[in-house]
């Protein structure tokens, strides 16, 4: 946006087209996979269009106004798929249904989503940190005095 107008090619993954232009939108956004409901938010700057491939997502709200519309992409007998949604993993049925398609169903998915998922990963990963790293070697190096 900042640059000079022009045409980049990009990596021909997906059958889009993307135009990039101001203003930039966020929306929160209600969508379903076949059966499956999920959430999440979308940001975009500009406007994708499918010249062919399948949508991936049907969404049914933005900011809490229906709406029909679709979003995302699937191409390559869905080997390849894309969407502007964020979050979609937080909602553990579509984890299980993406998880699924890319031959992996047999991955247990924790029923424990959204801010709470993240909290207990957080806490794990601390956990892992503090039975894992000296910390106190690592203040000595640094020349701090704990």
């Amino acid at each position: 946006m900042e640059g000079k107008p022009g045409t980049t090619r990009g990596l021909s993954l997906l059958p889009v087209e993307t135009v990039l232009k101001a203003p930039k939108t966020t929306t929160l956004t209600r969508f379903s996979w076949q059966d499956t409901e999920g959430t999440g938010y979308e940001i975009h700057m500009g406007q994708t269009t499918r010249k062919n491939g399948e949508p991936l997502f049907h969404v049914w709200q933005r900011n809490s106004v229906s709406c029909e519309d679709q979003d995302g992409c699937v191409a390559d007998n869905f080997r390849i798929m894309g969407t502007y949604i964020h979050g979609l993993f937080d909602t553990p049925g579509i984890t299980s249904r993406w998880l699924s398609s890319i031959g992996l169903g047999n991955v247990e998915v924790s029923k424990t989503h959204g801010l709470a998922a993240r909290d207990k990963q957080y806490d794990l990963l601390a956990d892992h940190f503090e039975n894992n790293i000296n910390i106190s070697d690592i203040a000595k190096n640094a020349g701090v005095n704990l």
